[in-house]
């Protein structure tokens, strides 16, 4: 029985470690933002997290998980706005009142964001200025 204890404390540690480190590490350099996947019907689906930009990709943290890794990672490349809306009126009941809901496609699947304006024009900036896929180049080392 004291193993059991043993192992469920040390459970509980390593979980609020994780969830600690999630929650300084990603609010601290992410946007807060709401997502849901389409299709979608009313006002299901819609989850709470942080998006984080990189160079290749965005990277979407549920802010109810403990995983130190992203829980979905969208190339960069492969991503395009293909509709902007504002929210309806029973979404308006959980979102702030300055969001826009932004519609991304990325590989076929298709998801809402809302995002504050500020939020919106850098997605929206960060997608345009990506280079073409058929642009980028591939370097390899020189021979000696």
């Amino acid at each position: 029985m004291e193993i059991f204890w043993y192992g469920l404390s040390t459970s509980l540690c390593v979980l609020v470690v994780l969830a600690g480190w999630r929650f300084l590490r990603v609010r601290a350099t992410g946007a807060g933002i709401l997502l849901r996947k389409l299709p979608a019907s009313g006002v299901r689906g819609w989850r709470h997290g942080a998006l984080r930009y990189s160079g290749s990709g965005l990277e979407f943290y549920k802010l109810r998980s403990v995983s130190p890794s992203a829980d979905l990672r969208f190339p960069r490349t492969r991503a395009e706005v293909t509709g902007r809306r504002d929210p309806a009126t029973a979404e308006k009941a959980f979102m702030p009142t300055s969001v826009r809901i932004v519609e991304l496609t990325v590989e076929g699947d298709r998801y809402e964001l809302a995002l504050d304006g500020h939020g919106e024009t850098a997605l929206t900036s960060w997608i345009e200025s990506a280079p073409s896929a058929r642009q980028e180049r591939r370097f390899r080392p020189l021979d000696r």
